[in-house]
């Protein structure tokens, strides 16, 4: 029994080498690749599409290239070449007849390379020899060696022996062997065409799962775990770097003859062109720092610096892929956990209650720029439930709105709306915790609720987007939900609002607004602002009838407003109510969007004298505008050259007699006629 024990032994034993030598393979990374797909084979050089990000990065270092002995070839989808004149390998080796690329490992790393993948193809009078060889032994010996005859060819080289290194290699792949000077050959095949795998580690054990797992309107926190080995004998500590931007690349070489000054307020710790210093952890116990000065709207890339200090020796290693951070203030305005069970609850206004469908969570960018919410998350407790598409931007102040599903009809509204991706949010009633976060999950904001969250109604900010969640009933008094429309009661009185709603008809914006109850109000007025212009007093009751108030009344009352001319461009209304006593509630806010090439439509009609022809141009062109008398007559004409943008054109007939006119207006774009009245 003893010598059957020691044979399984063996066998065990073996069956373990070869696994490991598995495991091996499985644990290298594609450090480099190239797919030449759309490539018409004269490309002089070869760009990688993939590269591991501790491959530094020259002039040359992520190119295939031809060697001066061969030359490009047209061929599609190949990195392609002919001149292949030689017939041995010496020959190919003197003349230069190769493929070529490098592989530069960043200082403080090392390179253990496991294969190299070809997908090689030929024409019938092309190369009929290759060899692979590296400038670790100055190409004096072959990694492998092919004799290929037909048309196309995989070839995948076992490297597991080759020796790890610290160097840079040069790779050549030489052909020889053709029958005819225009024989061609080149890299082409299924998916990638050149691969190489591998391992890239640091020299020095870097700091673990670094992140950055919660960001403010001007902090970000970074987050880490300790690194592998013992502090003194494996690392000595290491420092965090943070760049705004993509403008700059570290290099560990320049960071060590630099004084390092540490500080976690980035504005005051630059250290390396446009880099800052974050901080400079020397124990086995930090685990998180906090770093202020961070500004909305912009990237920035933090990276680590391990090291190791032996006598006077520093070895440098360098943390990567870097983890970037582009903050914007994004709150989680009201949340719609529970809808009613009747019609009531048809929050996403399709017509039909759904428990899933109309429950809803309303977001809004308060920063004063455009946010751009590429891959940015939300999720709950248990899963992602909602990835934004890439290039999803949403405006300064813009609200979205993110349902269940349904087919969302929100015809008060401007918000951006979305359906979630994971097709429910599957929100929780009696509790549950909601957060958006950036693409690489750094917290922005987070809302948790208990069971105010079943009350069939949606919980909403109040005051908007600063105040503490109460029940939306509480500040409507009937209203249990209002997605894409920032409810404000912060102060009730003197009107109680139901609806605020605008729409756009040719040049004309039509407000309509209702109070559920009004207590001493005098009155209302409304602020407007065009694309980035300074808002401006539109309207007010004092010098506007259909503005004034009702004083005190619990009943319900309509209101409206009509703005005339407008241009095309997004306009934005702000509704405000005045008590008697001189109190001020701003209420909501609209966005209007007026599109390009509408109809010009002249104003005022009938005209006294002069009137408008308002109009935007999408770019410079010409402008006719002709008036023509009841016979047909032309009296007036003008034209223009006019810039792209908005215009009002004044037209003057002081000089003609009242009466019925025809203008005629002429673009590139649209011809069309009005029927205009003169009246002195």
């Amino acid at each position: 029994m003893k010598h059957v024990k020691g044979y399984l032994f063996s066998v065990a034993l073996m069956v373990l080498l070869q696994a490991l030598i598995c495991v091996k393979s499985l644990w290298a990374d594609t450090l480099i690749a190239w797919d030449f797909a759309g490539y018409t084979g004269e490309e002089a050089t070869g760009q990688a599409e993939s590269v591991h990000p501790f491959l530094a990065e020259t002039d040359s270092s992520f190119l295939i290239r031809r060697g001066p002995g061969i030359q490009h070839a047209p061929n599609n989808d190949r990195f392609n070449a002919n001149n292949w004149t030689e017939a041995d390998l010496p020959s190919a080796m003197d003349q230069g007849d190769y493929f070529e690329w490098e592989l530069y490992p960043i200082p403080g790393s090392i390179l253990q390379l496991t294969s190299i993948t070809l997908q090689i193809e030929r024409s019938s009078t092309g190369p009929s020899r290759f060899t692979l060889r590296s400038s670790l032994d100055r190409f004096s010996e072959d990694l492998g060696s092919w004799e290929i005859t037909t048309s196309s060819q995989n070839i995948t080289v076992d490297l597991n022996s080759f020796p790890a290194t610290e160097s840079r290699l040069i790779f050549r792949f030489y052909g020889y062997g053709n029958t005819y000077t225009a024989g061609s050959a080149g890299f082409e095949g299924p998916g990638k065409d050149v691969i190489v795998e591998g391992t890239l580690n640091s020299k020095v054990p870097l700091p673990k799962n670094l992140s950055i797992p919660e960001a403010t309107d001007s902090t970000m926190t970074l987050s880490w775990d300790t690194p592998d080995g013992e502090l003194g004998t494996d690392w000595s500590g290491f420092y965090f770097f943070v760049r705004p931007d993509s403008s700059n690349t570290l290099n560990p070489s320049q960071l060590e003859k630099q004084m390092i000054c540490p500080n976690p307020v980035l504005s005051l710790a630059s250290i390396h062109e446009g880099s800052y210093c974050a901080g400079h952890i020397q124990d086995s116990t930090t685990c998180s720092l906090i770093l202020s000065g961070i500004t909305e709207g912009r990237f920035y890339y933090v990276t680590a610096y391990a090291y190791l200090v032996n006598g006077s020796d520093t070895s440098w290693s360098v943390q990567a892929p870097e983890k970037s951070l582009r903050y914007y203030p994004i709150v989680i305005n009201e949340i719609l956990a529970d809808p009613a069970t009747d019609i009531s609850g048809d929050a996403n206004g399709d017509g039909t209650r759904s428990a899933s469908e109309d429950e809803f969570i309303e977001l809004v960018n308060t920063s004063a720029s455009d946010a751009d919410l590429s891959s940015w998350i939300l999720c709950d407790g248990d899963d992602i439930r909602h990835v934004f598409p890439y290039g999803t931007v949403i405006p300064a102040g813009g609200i979205f709105v993110v349902f269940g599903g349904g087919s969302p009809n929100l015809p008060d509204s401007d918000a951006h709306i979305y359906l979630a991706t994971s097709g429910t949010l599957s929100l929780n009633n009696s509790g549950e915790s909601v957060c958006i976060r950036t693409h690489d999950s750094t917290l922005v904001h987070q809302h948790t609720w208990g069971s105010e969250g079943s009350q069939d109604q949606s919980l909403v900010r109040n005051p908007a987007l600063t105040g503490p969640f109460v029940l939306h009933t509480t500040l409507s008094g009937t209203e249990t939900f209002s997605p894409g429309i920032i409810t404000n009661y912060e102060n009730s009185l003197p009107v109680s609002l139901g609806t605020f709603s605008g729409t756009a008809s040719g040049y004309t914006v039509h407000l309509s607004w209702s109070t559920e109850s009004e207590t001493e109000n005098a009155g209302f007025s409304i602020t407007r602002q065009y694309e980035d212009e300074e808002p401006l007093l539109l309207a007010n009751f004092t010098s506007n009838p259909e503005l004034k108030g009702y004083g005190s009344t619990t009943e319900q009352h309509v209101y409206h407003f009509t703005d005339y001319p407008v241009l095309a461009g997004i306009y934005t209304y702000w509704l405000t109510d005045h008590s008697y006593s001189g109190e001020e509630t701003t209420h909501f806010h609209k966005r209007i969007r007026i599109p390009y090439g509408l109809t010009p439509q002249p104003y005022p009609n009938p005209f006294n004298t002069i009137f408008h022809v308002p109009l935007r141009l999408p770019d410079r062109q010409s402008i006719s505008l002709t008036v023509h008398n009841l016979t047909g007559q032309t009296i007036l004409e003008k034209e223009q050259l006019l810039n792209a943008g908005n215009h009002d054109i004044t037209v003057n007939m002081d000089t003609y007699s009242s009466g019925i006119y025809f203008l005629q207006i002429k673009s590139k774009d649209y011809h069309s006629v009005h029927k205009m009245i003169y009246l002195k």
